[in-house]
C-alpha cells in the first residue's frame, strides 16, 4: 500500500515537473530532476523489496528451527 502511495505521488510530481520543463527555455534541468525523482522511487522500492525478502527468510528460518525443536522434544 505504501508503494502505491509513493508511486502516485511520484507520478503527479514527475508529470508536473515535466510540464514545467517543457514550458521553460531550458528543459534539461527539469527533465533531469524528474528522472532523478523516478530513480529515487525505484531505489526506495528496491530497498523495501530487499527488506521484505530478508524478513521472509528470517521468518522461514525461525519456523524451521521451531519445527525441528518441536520434533526433537517429542
Amino acid at each position: 500500500m505504501k508503494t502505491l502511495i509513493y508511486f502516485l505521488c511520484t507520478c503527479f510530481l514527475a508529470t508536473g515537473i515535466y510540464m514545467v520543463a517543457i514550458g521553460s527555455l531550458n528543459a534539461v534541468p527539469g527533465i533531469l530532476v524528474a528522472c532523478g525523482l523516478w530513480a529515487w522511487f525505484f531505489w526506495g522500492w528496491h530497498k523495501r523489496r530487499q527488506k521484505a525478502a530478508k524478513r521472509g527468510q528470517r521468518e522461514r528460518r525461525l519456523e524451521e528451527w521451531l519445527r525441528r525443536r518441536d520434533d526433537f522434544n517429542r
